[in-house]
């Protein structure tokens, strides 16, 4: 067993398991992709409560065909806002993850949990393939000498 691992931080804790390294510059880049997503969900949860609040004649605005009624609600126009800006902040930290190259064995851990928990539709779906979830468990139980079922 790695004794650099704590044995309560798992592939199935990750937040333990990238809380109990700090050294690690790959440390760094996961806690801002964890709080980019966290902003981002928070983003998407405001807007779809602002959604079913507002009547649908004070949120016409729709960013994604840049179709923009300055007269809407400003509350759903500032959503809309946070929406995009926090999902290119998320987007960017993704980025900065996939294309920085951890210098120890818990920073590769870091990077595998931190894209896994981007994967599927309850990481937002930004990583997809059930394949190469597979091949994350099998990474972090290698590395973590753990087994998973």
């Amino acid at each position: 067993m790695n004794r650099d691992i704590p044995a309560a931080a798992t592939p199935n804790n990750p937040q333990q398991m990238i809380a109990s390294n700090t050294s690690e510059p790959m440390h760094a880049l996961v806690h801002d992709l964890f709080k980019a997503h966290a902003e981002f969900d928070s983003a998407v949860s405001e807007g779809s409560r602002l959604e079913c609040e507002l009547p649908e004649a004070v949120r016409r605005t729709n960013v994604l065909d840049e179709d923009i009624h300055p007269d809407d609600d400003p509350r759903w126009l500032a959503s809309l806002q946070r929406i995009e800006h926090s999902g290119q902040a998320h987007d960017d930290a993704l980025r900065r993850v996939l294309t920085t190259a951890p210098v120890t064995g818990i920073g590769a851990i870091d990077m595998l949990l931190a894209v896994r928990s981007n994967a599927g539709p309850a990481g937002g779906g930004f990583v997809t393939s059930a394949e190469f979830n597979a091949l994350v468990d099998s990474l972090l139980s290698f590395l973590t000498g753990t087994r998973r079922q």
